[in-house]
């Protein structure tokens, strides 16, 4: 009696440790796992929640590395895992079965949302309150941007958790079996509203690219410094449930400059005298790069892009795009080629191997697809050499001698750059310049622009100063043609970033493409 007097409290409590250890499930089938979320080295795991459709958790990590294109996975730990740590019956290529991040560099966060993560760890549709789960956080990224599915994977942590009873909601996208959500594109923390207004006689087009330039600086507090955190969306703001819509920086993707140019994609049109509103929306300031809703132009690599292209979503804002990225000396697809000696390592170098004197001399380097009246060709033109002649714009197939092809282009030669047109029959009527020079020299870097008016005239710009009509002397119904560059000389180089082709925005009464004016509301919070 002495002795239990003594020492009793000390085996009650020990009672009551081991009571509250099975309650916990340490003796469980989990026996031995931590409960929660425990990251591996390197990463960071917090607020993990398992509801009655799925787990939830957000993912962090400072490992110094940034993992490119990034999928996260959710296993259960009853699953037989491989020599290689993965699931036995998990398929590497099978990317509906992930959550797709994009990119998680240092100090970067990912909320995210996983249902159906195996038969076994989910036994029914509503999990029961107290279900435990355990298992592990994977995620699958790429050593090399642009790849279609993981080449690399590492275990991000361990989980052990109980079902709460509560259901997750909204944001969903469902990719076969598998519904995931990221809090970075369905929470926005403030917005600027940008009210476009169509001055013009005709309404724009019913699908357009609208230019936008941008005062990033007078927005630091809520724009990052590579630019990733900011969407535009359509009808409402981002966090009031807006339509999302492509937008594509080409220039000053930075939170210090005064004039960041945007391309946001636009499918209605507005009216003549009417107006329309997009929102530029602020999302977290750690919101990870993505290659989705706001791309960037492949020059800007530094701050905003880690490689060449990765963030480039030029494609789903233009009618027509391409930024050459990658390696080789063959014509990339959606081009044709004649007399060039080609290489695409990251932007695209021509070179003319036929002679002047040749039957056949022209070097030719144009799209297969055709465009015409109501569209515009840009081509980011970084440097020529040796010029006289060259020419950009739209142009017809190969020719066999000076007066048999045409087309509508801006012409480098006799020491000028100027708007020209050649016809089939009528011949070239701008011959070196002329009255109708943009400039009074040659192989100048930056944006060429052609705007197809009507069948006899463009407008053609070159780094959006200078502005001139197309001469209207010779008749030109040709309509539709190749867009792309030629030139007349053995040896001139050629070098392009990127080039597009849109859609132009209504003409003013002098029949220039003018966009709808711009103009801007104060900061609202969401």
């Amino acid at each position: 009696m002495e002795y239990l007097m003594t020492y009793g409290w000390a085996i009650l409590v020990i009672a009551i440790i081991v009571s509250l250890l099975f309650a916990l499930g340490l003796f469980s089938g989990g026996a031995g796992t931590p409960s929660g979320c425990v990251p591996q080295s390197g990463f960071s795991c917090t607020n993990p929640s398992y509801g009655t459709n799925g787990i939830s958790a957000t993912i962090s990590q400072d490992s110094g590395q940034y993992y490119l294109n990034a999928w996260v996975f959710v296993v259960s730990s009853g699953e037989h895992i491989s020599s290689s740590g993965l699931p036995v019956n998990f398929s590497t290529s099978n990317t509906a079965n992930m959550l797709y991040i994009g990119e998680l560099g240092p100090s970067q966060s990912a909320t995210f949302y996983f249902k159906n993560i195996s038969a076994a760890a989910i036994p029914t549709a509503n999990i029961p309150v107290g279900y435990p789960f355990s298992g592990y956080i994977w995620m699958g990224y790429c050593t090399t941007p642009g790849c279609a599915a993981p080449t690399s994977f590492t275990k991000v942590a361990t989980l052990n958790l109980k079902a709460t009873g509560s259901a997750f909601e909204g944001g969903s996208q469902t990719t076969g079996s598998t519904t995931t959500t990221t809090s970075t594109i369905s929470t926005s923390i403030a917005y600027v509203e940008i009210t476009l207004s169509n001055g013009q006689s005709t309404q724009t087009p019913a699908t357009f690219q609208q230019n936008i330039t941008i005062d990033s600086a007078s927005y630091a507090s809520y724009i990052n410094a590579n630019w990733s955190n900011v969407e535009f969306t359509v009808s409402a703001a981002a966090a009031n449930g807006g339509t999302p819509v492509e937008a594509w920086v080409q220039s000053g993707a930075n939170n210090t400059g005064s004039a960041a140019v945007v391309w946001v994609k636009l499918t209605s049109a507005i009216a003549s005298g009417g107006n329309t509103i997009v929102y530029m929306n602020f999302m977290p300031t750690n919101a990870p790069m993505t290659s989705g809703l706001t791309g960037f132009a492949p020059q800007q690599i530094s701050g905003a892009q880690k490689t060449y292209g990765q963030y480039d979503n030029g494609a789903k804002v233009f009618n027509f795009y391409d930024n050459f990225s990658g390696n080789s000396n063959s014509v990339p697809s959606g081009f044709s080629s004649y007399n060039n000696s080609i290489t695409v390592d990251n932007g695209l170098l021509l070179v003319n191997t036929a002679s002047e004197s040749a039957s056949f001399h022209a070097s030719l380097f144009e799209t297969t697809a055709q465009y015409g009246v109501g569209t515009a060709f840009d081509v980011y033109y970084a440097f020529s050499v040796a010029s006289d002649t060259e020419n950009i714009g739209y142009l017809s197939t190969p020719y066999a001698s000076e007066q048999s092809y045409y087309g509508t282009y801006i012409r480098q030669a006799c020491g000028n750059t100027y708007a020209d047109q050649a016809n089939t029959s009528a011949g070239e009527p701008n011959s070196c310049g002329g009255t109708s020079k943009l400039f009074s020299s040659e192989q100048l870097a930056g944006v060429y622009s052609i705007s197809i008016i009507n069948n006899t005239e463009s407008y053609q710009q070159l780094n959006n100063v200078a502005g001139l009509f197309q001469p209207e002397n010779k008749a030109f119904p040709q309509y539709p043609l190749s867009v792309g560059f030629s030139s007349d000389n053995n040896g001139d180089n050629m070098a392009a970033q990127w080039i597009r082709v849109r859609n132009i925005p209504p003409l003013t009464s002098a029949g220039v493409p003018t966009m709808p004016a711009v103009s801007f509301s104060q900061v609202k919070t969401s």
